[in-house]
């Protein structure tokens, strides 16, 4: 796990970054709705080809907060990379943009949508 240390730091780190298949994910909330989105990009030629797109719902903002659409795009983007890595190693890189769910990994302490990282656990593992 790396956390950028400056503000505008995680885009030049990414660009050197050598490993053939790079996923993001995010979430967020338009029009009262929260969601989320994991993409897979795939190196080839040195260029970048979009190769996997997933997205979700998760319902209104009345209901479910950022932090789950950010957690569950984790979620998703464990889903991307199967089919994709025959041949070409083990190494992946996952960009998240939200502290505070890549840290909340780490922790065993309950918080509300811990549910969810339960979950990124059991994919991860």
């Amino acid at each position: 796990m790396h956390i950028a240390h400056a503000l505008g730091r995680a885009m030049p780190d990414e660009a050197l970054d050598p490993t053939f298949i790079q996923i993001f994910s995010d979430g967020s909330g338009i029009d009262g709705m929260i969601g989320s989105a994991a993409v897979l990009y795939r190196h080839t030629d040195g260029n970048q080809t979009v190769k996997k797109v997933l997205c979700y719902c998760l319902g209104s903002e009345t209901k479910h907060t950022m932090y789950e659409g950010e957690v569950v795009g984790e979620v998703l983007s464990q889903h991307l990379p199967h089919n994709e890595l025959r041949g070409f190693g083990c190494c992946v890189s996952m960009y998240i943009n939200n502290q505070a769910s890549i840290m909340a990994t780490q922790s065993i302490k309950p918080t509300l949508g811990h549910y969810l990282l339960n979950i990124l656990h059991d994919k991860v593992s």
